[in-house]
């Protein structure tokens, strides 16, 4: 059920952040974005970045999955696609590895190549 507040709300109008106000050590090395996003256990699951996609098939595929979780964020891959198409999804997204490739063939100067 949704829940009324009784106390005013703001909007990001309201607030001005003024020039040579911010302490010294209000810099983009100090700001921490990490966020909880369920409780696994008795610990939480955080996000780097506080960032979810939504569950839309136009917005959110395996690609914008694997980029917002290169960022910090989570992607919330769309229901209505049948779960044997979820489960390839996101099997592709945990599989993954930052572009690195995992079958790689390499060869030393020394080694001998046929051209037929």
């Amino acid at each position: 059920m949704a829940k009324v507040l009784q106390r005013p709300s703001h909007s990001l109008r309201e607030f001005r952040i003024l020039p040579g106000y911010t302490a010294p050590d209000g810099n983009a090395l100090n700001v921490q974005l990490t966020t909880r996003l369920c409780r696994k256990g008795d610990d939480f699951l955080r996000l780097q970045t506080p960032f979810l996609t939504a569950a839309m098939q136009a917005v959110t595929g395996t690609e914008m999955a694997i980029g917002i979780a290169q960022l910090g964020g989570i992607g919330i891959l769309p229901v209505s696609q049948t779960v044997e198409e979820q489960a390839e999804k996101i099997g592709r997204v945990k599989r993954f590895k930052a572009g690195f490739q995992t079958n790689i063939t390499t060869l030393s100067p020394h080694d001998r190549r046929c051209h037929r």
